[in-house]
């Protein structure tokens, strides 16, 4: 089992980890059948996110709250099997108060994805 010590983990050591985990009782027995980044914002580490990625088969589920540049969310849309969205709230007013950012952004990339044929979960 991967150790969590607040330090960096190398992209192949958490494919590693997180590919044995997959092929475990457990994880048959709830159908688990992908990596899924959450938690946080995963869009902050994205490069690393891409890694991870390229280094396994297993499918990519993507939690987020939205608010990423719209070449992240395209870079998102190319490792992403599904996307899950967290949305806060849907008018700028309401957004605002809840985070202290626009909603702007999250609007964009959710027309974004339904404009292009993403799935949405």
């Amino acid at each position: 089992m991967l150790q969590l010590s607040g330090e960096y983990i190398p992209p192949q050591d958490w494919v590693t980890a997180a590919e044995k985990a997959l092929q475990s009782r457990n994880a048959f027995s709830i159908g688990a059948d992908r990596l899924f980044f959450t938690g946080g914002e995963p869009t902050c580490s994205l490069p690393w996110v891409e890694k991870v990625c390229s280094l396994t088969e297993y499918k990519i589920s993507f939690d987020t709250n939205g608010f990423m540049t719209l070449d992240s969310l395209k870079r998102i849309i190319k490792i992403s099997d599904s996307i899950t969205y967290d949305i806060k709230a849907f008018t700028d007013k309401v957004h605002h108060l809840l985070t202290g950012a626009s909603v702007d952004p999250v609007l964009r990339n959710i027309e974004h994805i339904t404009e292009h044929g993403f799935d949405i979960i």
